[in-house]
C-alpha cells in the first residue's frame, strides 16, 4: 500500500511540473509575440514618418521651383512672341538694344516694291536688329504656337532684275519656307530679352 501511494505522489508530481512547463513556454511565447508586434509597429512607425519627411521635402522643393519662376503678366502677348522667336532662331544679333518690328497683310508682295511679285498668303511679322548687318527674320505666325520662317535676303541680289525674275525668286522664297514650333522657353530668358531691348514699330 505504501509503495502504491509514493508512485501516485510521484505522478501527480510529474504531471504538475509538465503543467508548469506548459504555462511557461506559453507565457514565452506570447511575451515573444508582444514583443515582435511592438518591434513591427515601430519600424511601421519609421517607415511612415520616413515617407512622410520625403513627401514633405519633395512638395517644398515643388512649390519653392514654382515660386521663383517669374511670370510673363504684365507683359504684352506680341512682345512675347517676338522675344520666343529671337530666343529660338537666333537669327538677329543679341547686342541689338532697338528691335525694329513691322507687319504685313496677307497679299503683301515678297519682293517689297514689286506689286507684281508673288504675294504672301498670311500676314507676316518682321523683325529686324539695330543695324543692317545685325539680322532679321520674316514669319508668319499661326497662333498656335507655330511659325513659318521665310528665307528672305538682305538684299535682292538675283541677276535676273526683270519682273520675271523677281516672280522667280519671290516663289522660290515660299517653296523653301520652314514651318516650326517656337517652344515656350524659360520665362526669365524672356523677361531678360523684353527687358533689355526697346521694340520699335514701324508699320
Amino acid at each position: 500500500m505504501d509503495d502504491m501511494a509514493a508512485e501516485a505522489e510521484e505522478a501527480e508530481s510529474e504531471d504538475s511540473e509538465t503543467e508548469q512547463s506548459v504555462d511557461t513556454v506559453k507565457k514565452d511565447n506570447n511575451l515573444s509575440v508582444e514583443q515582435s508586434g511592438e518591434k513591427s509597429e515601430e519600424n511601421v512607425s519609421e517607415d511612415d514618418v520616413v515617407q512622410n519627411e520625403s513627401i514633405d521635402d519633395r512638395m517644398e522643393t515643388e512649390t519653392s521651383n514654382v515660386s521663383h519662376t517669374p511670370s510673363l503678366e504684365g507683359y504684352s502677348a506680341q512682345e512675347t512672341e517676338y522675344a520666343r522667336v529671337l530666343l529660338m532662331t537666333g537669327m538677329v544679333d543679341s547686342a541689338s538694344s532697338i528691335i525694329y518690328i513691322s507687319h504685313y497683310p496677307a497679299g503683301s508682295p515678297v519682293a517689297d516694291g514689286y506689286e507684281d511679285s508673288i504675294k504672301f498668303l498670311d500676314p507676316t511679322t518682321v523683325i529686324m536688329g539695330e543695324y543692317g548687318y545685325s539680322g532679321s527674320i520674316t514669319y508668319a505666325s499661326h497662333g498656335d504656337g507655330n511659325i513659318t520662317i521665310y528665307p528672305m535676303p538682305s538684299h535682292w541680289h538675283q541677276e535676273d532684275k526683270s519682273p520675271e525674275g523677281y516672280r522667280t525668286y519671290a516663289q522660290e522664297i515660299l517653296d523653301e519656307a520652314e514651318t516650326v514650333y517656337v517652344e515656350p522657353g524659360n520665362n526669365r530668358d524672356i523677361i531678360n530679352i523684353i527687358d533689355s531691348v526697346i521694340f520699335d514699330y514701324y508699320d
